[in-house]
């Protein structure tokens, strides 16, 4: 358990350093030197968290095969939570929130440019957040004996993600989602 333990404060200090802003040199400085770039990997981390991960390899699979062992977190049973929490961050990233602080997210750019657009992506990515934090039971249970829930969670992340496409395309970046 030491080891574990040590591990985890290894890293958690490695990520700490990394967004350092009194630190030079380190991953914050580079990605805020290109700030184009930067915002073009957001969008392709909230596409690919949205259309890659959720729907397709976290959701989609587990509901097809029917088989408790697909589902993402088998083991700890926690799959309703990392689905929830994921989409939460999806959020949190497109609307530059997160609790106890929020600034500017992806939402203000979007909004600049395409504000019809802007409002049907944050209206989609709430619906997604409230479709995973009304889970009736355990996913183990839903891909088993009533999948629905998880099949309308699959296509508002569907849309979500076709939507997040069109964002970045309107501020003139060019992401691939991991579809």
């Amino acid at each position: 358990m030491n080891l574990l333990s040590e591990l985890l404060v290894a890293d958690l200090t490695s990520v700490a350093a990394a967004w350092d802003p009194d630190v030079k040199d380190n991953y914050r400085t580079a990605f805020l030197a290109d700030p184009v770039k930067s915002v073009g990997y957001m969008f392709r981390g909230i596409g690919a968290l949205t259309v890659g991960e959720l729907a397709s390899q976290r959701i989609a699979v587990a509901i097809e095969t029917a088989d408790q062992e697909d589902e993402h977190s088998c083991f700890s049973d926690n799959t309703n939570a990392d689905l929830r929490n994921n989409a939460l961050g999806v959020q949190w990233v497109y609307l530059g929130t997160y609790p106890g602080t929020s600034g500017p997210g992806l939402d203000t750019l979007v909004q600049e440019a395409d504000a019809d657009l802007n409002e049907k992506l944050t209206l989609q990515i709430e619906a997604s957040v409230k479709l995973t934090q009304a889970y009736p039971t355990t996913f183990d249970q839903m891909i088993v004996l009533d999948p629905e829930p998880l099949e309308l969670t699959v296509k508002a992340l569907e849309v979500q993600g076709e939507l997040i496409a069109r964002a970045a395309s309107s501020l003139g970046l060019n992401v691939e989602l991991g579809v």
